[in-house]
């Protein structure tokens, strides 16, 4: 019994320690900036990302979520053709809403 239980822990602190999305190698190049950042830049779009911010009945880390959101909108503002994306608000139930910019002049 006592070995099910170990293996039970084991998997739970795995599982919340883990970071499930990683960057592409587009997405690892956009820049997370603030508003105040961005005067000199064109917004193409706004995106809201989501990942399962529980598990079960546990709270994954509040950190560890928000650096999965904030990596699923750098990939994402990627593909829009952005490079730099803002957050427009905190973390909210396991989802981020983001503005994405153009902001390479070349």
């Amino acid at each position: 019994m006592s070995k099910i239980c170990l293996l039970m822990l084991v998997v739970i602190c795995t599982t919340f320690s883990c970071t499930w999305v990683k960057p592409t190698e587009t997405g690892a190049q956009v820049v997370v900036a603030e508003p105040f950042n961005i005067s000199q830049c064109d917004r193409i779009s706004t995106l809201t990302t989501s990942v399962k911010h529980t598990i079960g009945s546990m709270d994954r880390k509040a950190e560890k979520v928000k650096l999965e959101l904030v990596t699923l909108a750098r990939n994402e503002a990627a593909l829009r053709n952005g490079d730099t994306i803002v957050a427009r608000g905190p973390v909210a139930d396991g989802s981020m809403t983001f503005d994405v910019y153009r902001c390479d002049n070349s």
